[in-house]
C-alpha cells in the first residue's frame, strides 16, 4: 500500500506568495515599457524604482520558497509523505 499524501500549506502558501510577486513584477515592467519614451525623467525613474522593488519581492519570494522546499522536502506538487 502506497504512503498517503498530504499537501503541505506552507509551501501552497510561499507558491501563492511567488506568483502574486511575480505578477506585481510583471505588471510594473509592462507599464514602465508601455510608458517608456513619453514619461518625465522623475516619472520614469519612480516607475523603474517600483519595477525594481517589485523584482526583488519576487527574487525573495521566490527564494524563500526555495529553501522551504529544500528545509521540508516537499515534492514538486507541494505533498509530503505522511
Amino acid at each position: 500500500m502506497g504512503a498517503r499524501k498530504e499537501f503541505c500549506p506552507t509551501k501552497i502558501k510561499l507558491m501563492t506568495a511567488w506568483q502574486d510577486a511575480a505578477e506585481v513584477y510583471s505588471k510594473a515592467v509592462a507599464e514602465l515599457s508601455r510608458k517608456v519614451g513619453v514619461l518625465s525623467k522623475p516619472e520614469y525613474e519612480r516607475l523603474k524604482k517600483a519595477a525594481e522593488i517589485a523584482r526583488s519581492a519576487s527574487m525573495q519570494a521566490q527564494a524563500d520558497l526555495e529553501a522551504h522546499v529544500q528545509e521540508h522536502g516537499c515534492d514538486g506538487n507541494g505533498e509530503i509523505a505522511a
